[in-house]
Formats: structure tokens, C-alpha cells, sequence
């Protein structure tokens, strides 16, 4: 049976940032594209969940092939979303799953963006 699913970047972003896993799920196996950007702040899925502490996203997203290094268009990856949000666990899934944690083209790292002393300890 064939069937079509057409889906906007909106709505893939969105079910990032909300959280759902299934409907995240779904749409990648639909054909969403992992490193989609929305066309206000850049921002990809990866963004979105990991500044928002989806662990189970971030996990998905990355397992899916998402770019885990992606900038956004202030040049902020997805690890220094999650620190400037203070995710902490977040912070350890991009770090483990091998985030660059060196500077952007601005001279900022994730350090710089920490707001959180735990978040600072782990980027330590």
C-alpha cells in the first residue's frame, strides 16, 4: 500500500521541541530531513531538543544521521544550545557522542554560553 505523508518543517522542528519521540520517529521514517533548518533562527532538530533537554531526540536525531556540529545562524551549535539552557544531560549525549567543543567562528565556545555550574563542570 502506498502512502503519502507530507509534512512542512514546521512540524518537524516542532515535534523536536516538544519532545515526541514517536511523531519525531515517524516523520524520519516518512523522510524528514534530520538537519532541516527553519528559516527564522536556523535551527535544527538538534537545536531545539537538545536546548530543551529531549534526550531521547538528541539520541534519535543522532542516530538518524543528524549533523551534530550543525550552527545556527547566530553560528551556535546544538551543544551550546544545551549549555546556554543549562541541560546538563544533554550536554553529556552531544559530548559522548563527539559535539566539538572548540570555539565558533565568533571566539565563543559552550563554555561561554554555560549558565549553569554543572553544565560549566562537565564542559570543564
Amino acid at each position: 500500500m502506498f502512502s503519502l505523508f507530507i509534512y512542512s518543517l514546521d512540524d518537524f522542528i516542532e515535534k523536536c521541541a516538544e519532545g515526541d519521540l514517536e511523531g519525531t520517529q515517524e516523520m524520519i521514517q516518512n523522510g524528514a530531513k534530520v538537519d532541516a533548518k527553519d528559516s527564522t533562527h536556523g535551527y535544527t532538530g538538534l537545536h531545539q531538543a537538545s536546548s530543551l533537554g529531549h534526550e531521547s531526540i538528541i539520541r534519535c536525531l543522532i542516530v538518524n544521521g543528524a549533523s551534530i556540529d550543525a550552527k545556527d545562524n547566530s553560528n551556535c551549535t546544538p551543544l551550546m544550545s544545551a549549555a546556554s539552557s543549562g541541560q546538563a544531560d544533554s550536554v553529556k549525549i552531544l559530548l559522548l557522542s563527539g559535539a566539538d567543543n572548540t570555539e565558533n567562528e565568533d571566539g565563543k565556545t559552550a563554555f561561554s554560553f554555560a549558565t549553569h555550574e554543572d553544565v560549566k563542570d562537565i564542559l570543564e
